[in-house]
């Protein structure tokens, strides 16, 4: 029994010492971070999550700021980590960029530990040895410390390692902005964890690369842009549906009223009139099915078991556990689509109608092509992706919007009297209005940066090897472009921690778009119904807020704006009085 108990001891032992020796190779070619341990990385800093509030803490972490200017010999970059002193030549884009400015500043991460690093590397052979490599006596390095920066951030790009698995988080409006945009075909690709496979497999938009995702995206921008968006047409049905959420809170008559629910039905009932071509009632059983199924997969990986099931696949698949009621559900959801392309196949126009017409009649006329991924589970997938984008997103942005509109009266008093001098109390409200009304606009686009809702953005995946910002990219590692850090960057935003409409506003008043506002993303996997969604928040707001002045309940003073973690940050659930003007 004790040969047994010292054989499962070096076992372990040998385990854990391979899984160190793995990630220190792989350390030595990652941009610097905080040191993993082996089998559970960063787990224990991140108390087992990644999300909006750890990142934070990670920027508040110390960082050192250094600076490298071009010689004759090409542009080097010297900085220091918790690995020592790091000296290497980035390429030359990298190198022609810098050049441009001798005087730009670069920035790295690093631990406390990096000064005295750098200290004693400038007083040993350490640093006279990589010296050797800038021969040219006009070579000119500058060391710079910046106290302030080392209270502030921890750098702009930093390596998280979750479990044995490491994730390069990029920080800033500039960093984010260089990946998202300048290298947007490097960081293009979706990873794909057991989970995700589990329920939509390589299919549809959202998880899907390479070929499949080109040209189910390419197909879904076509065909929406067809059925109106951008267009009149949509507009017409995006009101008529806000038309069924005035009169539910008008039914109410200003007692107070959890708003989540009234307005989760009317924006599916959007998705529902572009993807089926009808509308539902809302209190239809079928459809209240469908929003309960699309929110509970939406929101599944706040359930404890996720995190199981994605380290564990093979044996949380085949236990009884919570995770079979999502998969039901997920079920029903994908029953009634497959129920309502049926009906479409057996009942299909000349002329399209809907979004799913379009797509059947591209599999009948891609059929036979080798390098067609147009197919019925495909279009399953791309409808269940409609839902969950432009149902969840939309939704908890209009629940932001009334809350922060009952907690600042006077933000509303000012929407509202700039709506009645521009609509009156019964004229249409167009999209192309939004011109019109700065300050509407502007508090909408306030909401969207203050709330903040895909918090640390989509995950994105290196598909080929590249080298960002002096940092070599292997091709296969995850990139988490932290969307937060951009639309919270005190260098782009005036006042960052404040809720406040100005940051929009010229002197004049007049709306100001702003470079780093893109809570959509951008680049290659930009959200491509952005649009849609850009639509109805002006719409649905303008149309809410020219009807209702929106106040908490009796007793209590302000609505809670903290939030809670599910497939969006969302405000935890609240009443709110509409009370009609």
């Amino acid at each position: 029994m004790l040969l047994v108990s010292e054989l499962f001891l070096a076992l372990v032992v040998c385990i854990l010492l391979a899984q160190f020796l793995k990630q220190r190779w792989m350390i030595r070619r990652l941009p610097p971070g905080p040191t993993p341990l082996p089998l559970i990385g960063n787990l224990l800093l991140t108390k087992f999550k990644l999300n909006h509030d750890i990142l934070i803490q990670l920027q508040n972490q110390c960082s050192a700021c250094f600076t490298a200017v071009p010689s004759t010999q090409g542009f080097w970059i010297f900085h220091a980590s918790p690995r020592g002193l790091i000296f290497h030549r980035p390429s030359s884009a990298v190198r022609n960029e810098a050049c441009e400015s001798v005087d730009r500043r670069i920035t790295f991460p690093a631990r406390k530990e990096s000064m005295h690093h750098l200290l004693c590397a400038v007083r040993n052979q350490h640093f006279a040895l990589c010296f050797q490599h800038l021969t040219s006596p006009v070579a000119r390095i500058v060391f710079v410390f910046d106290a302030s920066q080392l209270a502030k951030t921890y750098g702009d790009v930093f390596t998280i390692w979750l479990g044995g698995k490491p994730m390069i988080v990029l920080n800033g409006y500039q960093t984010v902005r260089n990946a998202l945009i300048s290298h947007s075909e490097q960081f293009s690709g979706r990873p794909t964890n057991p989970l995700t496979v589990a329920f939509v497999g390589t299919n549809g938009i959202l998880f899907s690369n390479g070929h499949t995702w080109k040209q189910q995206r390419r197909f879904g921008m076509t065909t929406m842009r067809n059925l109106g968006l951008g267009k009149k047409s949509l507009e017409v049905q995006i009101r008529g549906v806000s038309e069924q959420l005035l009169e539910f809170f008008s039914s109410e008559k200003g007692k107070a009223m959890d708003p989540a629910r009234p307005i989760v039905n009317c924006v599916a009932n959007v998705i529902s009139s572009v993807v089926f071509g009808h509308c539902f009632n809302i209190n239809d059983s079928t459809f209240q099915q469908l929003v309960k199924a699309t929110s509970s997969v939406v929101n599944i990986r706040t359930q404890w078991w996720s995190r199981l099931y994605e380290a564990f696949p093979f044996l949380m698949s085949r236990l009884p556990l919570p995770q079979y009621r999502v998969f039901e559900e997920w079920e029903k959801l994908r029953s009634y689509m497959k129920q309502e392309i049926k009906t479409h196949q057996e009942n299909l126009p000349d002329e399209p109608q809907d979004f799913i017409d379009y797509y059947l009649r591209q599999i009948a006329q891609t059929k036979g092509d080798p390098s067609s991924t147009y197919e019925e589970a495909s279009l399953v997938q791309v409808v269940a992706d409609l839902f969950f984008a432009g149902s969840e997103t939309t939704t908890t942005t209009l629940r932001w919007a009334l809350l922060h509109m009952a907690n600042n009266p006077e933000i509303q008093g000012k929407v509202q009297q700039e709506l009645d001098a521009v609509f009156g109390d019964s004229q249409i409200i167009h999209y192309e209005d939004r011109q019109k009304v700065p300050y509407t606009n502007a508090v909408i686009h306030e909401i969207q940066r203050y709330c903040n809702i895909a918090g640390l953005g989509v995950p994105r995946k290196c598909i080929k090897e590249t080298t960002f910002q002096g940092f070599h990219i292997e091709k296969g590692v995850i990139v988490i472009p932290n969307l937060s850090s951009v639309l919270n960057d005190p260098e782009q935003w005036e006042t960052p921690g404040q809720f406040n409409p100005g940051h929009f506003l010229d002197k004049e008043g007049n709306f100001v778009n702003r470079a780093a506002f893109f809570p959509f993303g951008a680049g290659h996997r930009v959200c491509f119904g952005e649009q849609m969604a850009r639509v109805e928040l002006f719409i649905f707001f303008s149309s809410l807020l020219r009807a209702f002045n929106f106040r908490p309940p009796e007793g209590v003073k302000k609505l809670k704006e903290d939030y809670i973690i599910g497939g969006t940050l969302q405000p935890h659930p609240y009443k709110v009085c509409a009370i009609p003007r």
